[in-house]
């Protein structure tokens, strides 16, 4: 409940809500981890 109340209080939208993760989720299906990570692990 608290999370929700959050966003009542700022008055932020499911709409706006489902748009950021929608973005969010299209950005990691289009990262490329094991380039971004080689070194890392090496």
């Amino acid at each position: 409940m608290y999370y929700n109340d959050i966003l009542l209080r700022f008055e932020i939208t499911a709409e706006e809500i489902s748009d950021a993760y929608i973005k969010k989720h299209n950005k990691n299906m289009n990262r490329n981890f094991s380039e971004e990570y080689k070194n890392k692990f090496e």
